[in-house]
């Protein structure tokens, strides 16, 4: 998202376009097609899973999911209320989204504004912290747009943070573990700590937001969860390629 020819936020985006973007990149001379595992984190998950979960799936060696959703959610904007819309479509239809709870942010949206007009103001952060819009969704919806996981055969490494500031990724990993049934080739790691950015371990923790988003958890927990996760997911990839 947010570069050039690419849609600014998580709204309608294709699921077709795993399918497609797994071809190109399985043709690739240097590339061994039947090798292939797909990384996804935080809300591309979501496409991830529904485009591996739908028809015509891209035949993949395996899954690694950091920060995962278990459902399809209410399409992201790029400022203001959400749009009342999926973030993902199927054959240009909206696939069934569970909704935002918008309303809680209004503290910290108006919040941001006052600060913003304060003497230094503008130099304060204004990253959200999502949780609360994430939290306590509607059941019925959540039913209905549950990502059907158990359709892929892939073995699935999912990594979540039990500090997440974004949404629960924890709970949600959970349901995606015992939607597929357990199965003894998947793998759930819960990193202590941690927030919602996972990234490679040379990567500096003393930050904790983007400049949009908190991500949650401390320095030096982050860190550690950083280092947990990159040495999982390269155990995970040597397992599921047969790669050194």
């Amino acid at each position: 998202m947010q570069e050039p020819g690419l849609p600014q936020s998580m709204w309608r985006i294709p699921a077709d376009v795993l399918a497609e973007g797994a071809a190109a990149f399985a043709a690739l001379d240097k590339v061994d097609g039947d090798r292939i595992v797909v990384w996804a984190q935080s809300v591309a998950t979501e496409l991830v899973l529904t485009a591996l979960s739908g028809p015509s799936p891209p035949a993949v060696r395996g899954v690694v999911a950091i920060s995962p959703s278990d459902v399809v959610w209410q399409a992201l904007g790029s400022g203001g209320p959400p749009p009342k819309a999926s973030s993902l479509t199927r054959a240009g239809v909206d696939l069934p989204w569970v909704p935002m709870r918008g309303e809680r942010l209004i503290g910290h949206a108006l919040r941001h504004a006052l600060l913003r007009h304060l003497p230094g103001g503008a130099s304060r952060s204004t990253a959200m912290r999502l949780g609360a819009a994430f939290a306590d969704r509607d059941v019925a919806r959540a039913a209905d747009a549950a990502i059907p996981v158990d359709r892929i055969d892939a073995p699935m490494l999912l990594i979540a943070s039990d500090a997440d500031a974004m949404w629960p990724s924890v709970s949600m990993a959970a349901a995606l573990a015992a939607r597929r049934g357990h199965r003894p080739t998947d793998r759930v790691l819960v990193l202590p700590g941690t927030g919602h950015f996972v990234s490679p371990p040379a990567t500096p923790t003393t930050v904790d937001r983007n400049a949009d988003l908190v991500s949650g958890g401390t320095p030096e927990a982050t860190a550690h969860g950083q280092r947990a996760a990159w040495d999982a997911a390269l155990a995970f990839l040597r397992d599921v390629t047969g790669g050194p």
